[in-house]
């Protein structure tokens, strides 16, 4: 019975990877022929060694045929490669490149990188705008303390917008509430100078000695 039974499962798993192989057949065949879906899908089976051998620079290639054909998934994916130099030599300018472009197309997920990047000025200081704009964006669709940190700063610094103390404070108090360290010290600052808020020592030192306890820094 147990012969018989392992049997299947061999039978089985042949036929599993028979079917994977010819999937993976197809997709190639219809890359090779240009179509920019299968060659996005392709890079996917590469990058993550789904079907394939892993193998980040195939992925690339891949990636960047579907992406110059305007797929958003696979301009996502390229700006990604480029962001931490996976396949390819690390590139923040290619990066933010990628990414505008798979924002434009409309895939949303890719913000949060450009954002960022944008906001450690590697776009340099004329696109602290936008960078303002999508970390404002952002802050009111999710709930994220580092963004909501980023935000805060901006406004206190006029980081790609006019300072104002007041908005500055109401984020940076989102931030420090949950639990970020940056926030949590820059608030008790806040607090004892009183910027954006009324001079409160006894706050300040309640914010202050939040960040005595915490275990780790927050960047």
């Amino acid at each position: 019975m147990k012969t018989r039974a392992r049997s299947l499962l061999i039978i089985m798993i042949a036929f599993v990877e028979a079917a994977a192989a010819q999937d993976v057949n197809t997709i190639l065949q219809k890359a090779a022929e240009g179509d920019a879906g299968a060659q996005g899908e392709l890079g996917n089976m590469y990058y993550t060694g789904n079907g394939v051998r892993q193998d980040y620079k195939i992925a690339y290639d891949w990636y960047l045929k579907s992406a110059e054909q305007g797929v958003d998934f696979a301009q996502h994916a390229l700006a990604y490669m480029y962001m931490y130099g996976q396949g390819v030599e690390m590139d923040n300018s290619r990066a933010i490149y990628w990414f505008r472009k798979s924002v434009a197309g409309g895939y949303k997920s890719s913000r949060v990188y450009l954002a960022i990047l944008l906001y450690n000025g590697y776009a340099g200081g004329e696109a602290y705008h936008e960078a303002f704009l999508l970390i404002k964006e952002l802050s009111n669709e999710m709930s994220n303390d580092d963004l909501w940190y980023k935000l805060a700063s901006m406004y206190l610094e006029g980081k790609g917008v006019e300072i104002n103390n007041d908005s500055a404070a109401f984020w940076m108090i989102k931030s420090a509430e949950k639990g970020n360290y940056n926030a949590q010290y820059d608030l008790s600052n806040m607090y004892y100078r009183g910027i954006g808020v009324a001079v409160d020592s006894v706050k300040g030192n309640y914010w202050r000695k939040q960040t005595e306890e915490e275990e780790y820094w927050y960047y």
